[in-house]
């Protein structure tokens, strides 16, 4: 049997999901909270499988999904977000038709999505909007250890995911952060080349060094892994 805590403000979708998890198979809640104090003591009292967290609850207490993350590693974090998958900032970003570029309007609207819970190892993020059996599949996948969110966050983030480079950062030199900051600007080997003043072989020489430190396999990649260590911040100009 699967033990939850369910962290959520509104009375009426805490019943709604707790009736949800009580009907089915194998999971039990054994707390309910409404506010984002209460989340800590709940978890420490009840040692759970999983918290299902209200989004909110950690823009109020900012240090929420880390303490979690570090406190209760054998408990795992499902986020109920206040967006629907189609409007995520992580679309708009892989899928976007421009060169790749982070700004820090960028930047902080990942912050304000499902990119900010995984990033702080929730293993899954939920719409308030999603239907009760997609919401129990979702927490069926956390329980199994997988990554729940929108198609191309799981196929983006399912290697950081699973204990690749997540211990400690890289050594990385001021030279190879230059290149990470242009190529998160959207700025190809060449511009680099001219930006810094080098050769386009010793862009790409730095480049594949990045990219084996950091454990990634192309430059969307990178910027997001550099972004996660906090390698780079990139203003709009």
């Amino acid at each position: 049997m699967k033990e939850l805590v369910i962290a959520l403000a509104s009375p009426l979708m805490r019943r709604g999901i707790v009736a949800a998890i009580e009907a089915a198979e194998g999971l039990r809640v054994v707390k309910e909270v409404d506010c984002a104090e209460d989340v800590l003591p709940a978890v420490a009292a009840h040692e759970p499988d999983l918290v299902v967290l209200e989004s909110d609850f950690r823009r109020r207490e900012a240090s929420l999904l880390d303490t979690l993350a570090r406190d209760f590693p054998a408990t795992a974090i499902l986020v109920f977000v206040d967006h629907d998958f189609d409007e995520c900032a992580v679309r708009a970003v892989v899928e976007g038709k421009e060169p790749f570029r982070l700004s820090s309007e960028a930047i902080e609207r990942l912050d304000d999505c499902c990119m900010y819970a995984l990033r702080a190892k929730a293993k899954g993020c939920i719409p308030q909007t999603a239907p009760p059996e997609e919401f129990l599949a979702s927490v069926r996948m956390v329980l199994a250890g997988q990554i729940s969110a929108g198609p191309w966050v799981n196929t983006l983030l399912a290697p950081y995911r699973n204990g690749r480079g997540q211990d400690r950062v890289p050594q990385i030199s001021a030279r190879e952060l230059e290149v990470i900051e242009l190529i998160a600007r959207g700025m190809g080997n060449k511009a680099i080349a001219r930006e810094l003043g080098i050769r386009e072989q010793t862009v790409k020489n730095h480049l594949a060094r990045v990219m084996e430190k950091l454990q990634v396999e192309n430059r969307l990649e990178l910027a997001l892994e550099a972004i996660r260590h906090h390698l780079v911040h990139v203003d709009s100009d």
